[in-house]
């Protein structure tokens, strides 16, 4: 009988290194890594600097007795670009996406790679449609490689890209998966045409033809 010591002490083939999440339009493929530790002290840094850069940018212009010389209006002016760049700055540094993820758009019928901040947000920084790729195709692990890779190979060029690492057998799987929604294709509606029912004969017209 296992016991929970041993259930803790799952190998590391067991442990996903990536998640699949499904989708209304397909599915997302997004690493298990987590944001260094430092990056996230460095953009919580950065936003309070930002932030006090911008009240101060602000706070120039509403201090109680404030000169409004020309002399002293010129000055509040460059300081206020400064620390208005700067606050700009510094929240630009602080949204900065630390995560990338592959979207598998089987409406679309296009892999798209985003990339993806701690607040949740996504931008879209590059496309490929199903018809562009040659190969998906895994790269075992080595010596010096300790996790398998699965790769894309584009048809133009021959490109090679990296699209998710870890223990083999789940790459495998998801390898499949890519593989036969690749090569699956949506055939397209056919049209429907009426079907001509024929009409039936009044008396006039069997009339006719017997006259004629």
């Amino acid at each position: 009988m296992e016991t929970a010591g041993q259930d803790a002490q799952a190998p590391a083939e067991k442990q996903s290194a990536f998640d699949v999440g499904n989708t209304e339009w397909g599915y997302v493929i997004a690493a298990k890594s987590r944001t260094p530790r430092l990056v996230v002290i460095w953009q919580a840094v950065t936003y309070f600097i930002g932030l006090a850069a911008a009240i101060v940018a602000v706070a120039l212009w509403f201090l109680p007795g404030a000169s409004m010389s020309d002399d002293v209006l010129s000055m509040k002016i460059a300081v206020s670009v400064v620390f208005g760049a700067a606050a700009i700055l510094c929240f630009w540094f602080a949204s900065r996406a630390v995560k990338s993820e592959l979207q598998v758009d089987l409406v679309k019928r296009e892999l798209r790679e985003a990339l993806c901040a701690r607040s949740g947000a996504r931008k879209i920084v590059g496309r490929i449609p199903f018809d562009q790729i040659d190969a998906v195709f895994l790269s075992r692990a080595t010596e010096t490689r300790a996790t398998a890779k699965l790769q894309m190979r584009f048809k133009k060029g021959g490109n090679v890209v990296d699209m998710a690492t870890g223990p083999e057998a789940q790459l495998a799987v998801l390898k499949n998966r890519l593989v036969y929604d690749l090569r699956t294709t949506t055939a397209p509606a056919r049209r429907q045409t009426a079907e001509v029912k024929p009409q039936p004969k009044t008396a006039a017209s069997a009339l006719r033809q017997g006259a004629a």
